[in-house]
């Protein structure tokens, strides 16, 4: 089977060195991320993680150091952010575990989580 990282391109240097910032109209929320991502039907692919954002079914705690879990393979880091009784959830998730540069890239990016309405 072909993982959906192999249908990606090579990523170039320079498209490394960029930072992109998404905005989500719908959710009202805004997070920049490196270049190395793609963003693709809700879900953003980079070159090592994958993340995703989306409203929590219930009223979770604000979550700003990541709960980690480690499941079949993969680590999954989950980030929890609340306004107006909402709350959304940051996820990402790799394969194998304690690789701490995808950690702090994802750290980095759930810090610039900002609101927009």
């Amino acid at each position: 089977t072909t993982t959906t990282r192999e249908l990606l391109p090579p990523i170039s240097q320079e498209e490394k060195s960029k930072t992109f910032t998404y905005e989500d109209e719908e959710l009202g929320v805004k997070l920049k991320y490196p270049g190395s991502c793609y963003f693709n039907k809700g879900i953003f692919q980079c070159s090592s993680f994958t993340m995703s954002i989306w409203p929590a079914e219930n009223q979770v705690k604000k979550i700003t150091n990541p709960e980690i879990t480690f499941k079949d393979g993969e680590t999954q880091l989950v980030y929890s952010f609340n306004k107006n009784n909402k709350t959304y959830q940051l996820l990402a998730w790799y394969d194998g575990q304690n690789k701490t540069e995808i950690d702090a890239a994802v750290d980095k990016i759930a810090k610039t989580f900002t609101f927009t309405r």
